[in-house]
């Protein structure tokens, strides 16, 4: 959960209409949040082509699920908020799950890089993680 003027979803869909759509050329946007390097290793990390981005619209060259924090190519880690359009769901099932056959989002996202543009949005905000019951309390108090 993103709190602050506008939640992430918001943030999301303004920068949605944003991207490029020649021709109905959907595109991903995953929300990003700017992580402590030592907790890189909890996050799908995603590498930045800045010539190509502007502000907090980036535009992603590469992705690595979980990586070490020395070999992370930065601290921007997607934090569960995407639009997604319908081709990477066609992408899913030939993408061969590398960690005990389990299918991931990030592994057909890395697949469609090399046909396909995928952008980030660092989101404005603070984050809390509802999937901790630290996270989840907090949230429950903001929203309550």
């Amino acid at each position: 959960m993103i709190v602050g003027d506008e939640h992430g979803l918001q943030q999301l869909v303004k920068a949605y209409a944003k991207l490029p759509h020649e021709h109905g050329n959907h595109l991903p946007l995953l929300c990003l949040e700017n992580v402590p390097r030592e907790l890189v290793s909890r996050y799908g990390i995603v590498d930045i082509d800045e010539e190509h981005s502007k502000g907090n619209l980036k535009k992603i060259q590469g992705l690595v699920e979980k990586p070490d924090p020395k070999e992370a190519p930065s601290t921007l880690g997607i934090v569960g908020k995407y639009i997604i359009p319908k081709k990477t769901f066609a992408v899913l099932p030939t993408v061969e799950g590398s960690h005990g056959g389990e299918i991931r989002l990030i592994d057909a996202l890395i697949n469609m890089l090399d046909t396909t543009h995928v952008y980030g949005i660092e989101a404005v905000g603070k984050r809390i993680d509802t999937g901790t019951p630290e996270g989840y309390k907090e949230a429950v108090k903001l929203l309550g």
